[in-house]
């Protein structure tokens, strides 16, 4: 199966390595650019229940439908379009800026 890659402007630049890691997100529907939280052993969109902003843990690469135990590509580093970072509503990318910014994930 080839995957289409399709342009966006999530990521702004790769002067930053982007490094990525496999996670098991809980189960539901995510859109790629999902800012992706950890909470005892469970991934999950930033704005979810206990998923608060000094929980998140990088941004989802690719969009995916997890119905059990499908594997999830999430960013753990790199410089990214705060126009294109998705969170639950109620919660402001804004307010990930400064503890994405400690993990290596920079929001423009």
């Amino acid at each position: 199966m080839v995957k289409e890659i399709k342009p966006d402007n999530l990521i702004i630049s790769t002067n930053v390595n982007l490094v990525k890691k496999g996670v098991k997100l809980a189960p539901g529907t995510y859109k790629r650019g999902s800012a992706i939280g950890f909470v005892t052993d469970t991934y999950n969109l930033i704005g979810e229940s206990t998923f608060t902003v000094d929980k998140i843990e990088g941004i989802l690469a690719e969009d995916i439908i997890v119905t059990s135990d499908e594997m999830a590509i999430i960013y753990l580093t790199g410089q990214f379009n705060a126009d294109s970072i998705i969170v639950k509503g109620g919660t402001q990318v804004k307010d990930l800026i400064a503890p994405a910014r400690k993990l290596g994930i920079f929001i423009f």
